[in-house]
């Protein structure tokens, strides 16, 4: 009588784990389907609601780019100066 007991208790406690268990594998129609409450910026990586990326998103691509700073520039000539220099003479230390 007891060992039916437990049989059964092991059978109804294999079950609800099996039923517990979520699929591993997410199909990508259902991955495109789920809605997200939030999104991160792609500027500064910070949380955005839906609304907030669709309106950033908008200004990125109507934004003219900036100019970059001529320190900026300088520093990117001096980078690649320096790129040059270590594929030509691989030895010196720069």
């Amino acid at each position: 009588m007891h060992l039916e007991r437990l049989f059964c208790l092991g059978l109804v406690l294999g079950s609800l784990t099996v039923a517990v268990r979520a699929d591993p594998e997410v199909t990508e129609e259902v991955a495109r389907l789920e809605r997200f409450s939030y999104a991160r910026s792609p500027v500064d990586n910070r949380v955005l609601t839906p609304g907030e990326l669709v309106l950033e998103r908008e200004y990125l691509q109507t934004a003219p780019p900036s100019e970059p700073s001529p320190q900026l520039k300088e520093l990117i000539t001096l980078l690649r100066l320096r790129k040059l220099l270590k594929s030509v003479i691989p030895i010196v230390p720069i």
